[in-house]
């Protein structure tokens, strides 16, 4: 493996691509955040470009997943909980299947009569 892929902490955060995210989410413009983490502002713009293209083909991939009104459901719901919808789809998908409710969740099977 090539020391090209390794990740890079920065301030605190696991690379620096977390750290622009952060910062980034703070209001910080690409010169601030350069100023701040001590990288070059051509490089924070292209970490910043990355994420945005990251949050596209994560939006286009639940839009082929998900019907327009359920993604509007899953939009709203991740809007008040701060994160983003692919992130929450995954949390609420996780979720029913370990906690085992899929039929609960569903409610698409025959009632089952209960054996005493």
């Amino acid at each position: 493996m090539s020391q090209h892929h390794l990740a890079k902490p920065c301030m605190g955060y696991p690379t620096r691509t977390a750290a622009v995210k952060a910062l980034s989410e703070q209001g910080m413009s690409s010169d601030m955040i350069a100023h701040k983490t001590g990288m070059d502002t051509r490089t924070v713009a292209a970490l910043r470009q990355n994420l945005v293209r990251q949050r596209e083909r994560r939006a286009k991939a639940l839009e082929r997943l998900l019907s327009e009104e359920t993604l509007m459901f899953i939009e709203a719901a991740a809007e008040t909980r701060g994160v983003n919808p692919g992130a929450l789809a995954m949390r609420i998908i996780d979720t029913v299947a370990r906690e085992e409710i899929i039929d609960a969740v569903l409610d698409d099977q025959p009632a089952r009569e209960k054996v005493a």
